[in-house]
């Protein structure tokens, strides 16, 4: 009985995965390429896209009463996309990115999102609907510090960006 379910959760975590990776993303992303919207929007489409599965995860584990495992979820996603993130920068050698202000905002805010769900599993907060508005202000509290920073120390390189952007558009 136990086989069944794991191969069952692997089979549905593959399919949404291939579902988010080859039809959802690369649908959203060709929208945002012919409505022409700005490479940061485009990226953020992409990103959101991506995180489908974990909120589907995320609610089905909680609706199902199973908030440990939405918190673990969450945790897991953020070490390894943080991981990845540094994995990026070493490989590519954009180490010296690192010592821009936004860049740095970013990690503290994802460093965060890794520490918040660990302080709910070492003092046992209990889950519940109540904790939703609290996330909910944590969230929008978090895209405005993200927002002002990136438009802070990250001005410049966007308008740099949008330019080659555009340049390589003209030449295709």
């Amino acid at each position: 009985m136990l086989t069944l379910e794991i191969i069952k959760f692997l089979f549905y975590s593959i399919f949404i995965v291939l579902i988010s990776k080859y039809v959802l993303v690369n649908t959203l992303r060709s929208l945002a390429e012919t409505l022409k919207l700005k490479p940061k929007t485009i990226g953020n489409i992409a990103g959101i896209s991506t995180s489908v599965p974990e909120l589907l995860t995320i609610t089905t584990s909680s609706l199902k009463g199973l908030f440990s495992a939405s918190i673990f979820n969450i945790l897991s996603s953020n070490i390894i996309n943080l991981i990845l993130y540094f994995e990026a920068v070493f490989l590519n050698k954009n180490i010296y990115r690192l010592k821009n202000n936004a860049i740095k905002t970013d990690i503290v805010l994802v460093i965060l999102t890794i520490i918040i769900p660990i302080l709910l599993l070492k003092f046992k907060i209990e889950m519940n609907i109540l904790i939703v508005p609290l996330f909910i202000i944590l969230y929008a509290f978090f895209k405005f510090i993200n927002n002002n920073a990136h438009k802070l120390y990250l001005e410049n390189q966007n308008q740099i960006i949008e330019k080659n952007i555009n340049k390589e558009i003209k030449e295709k």
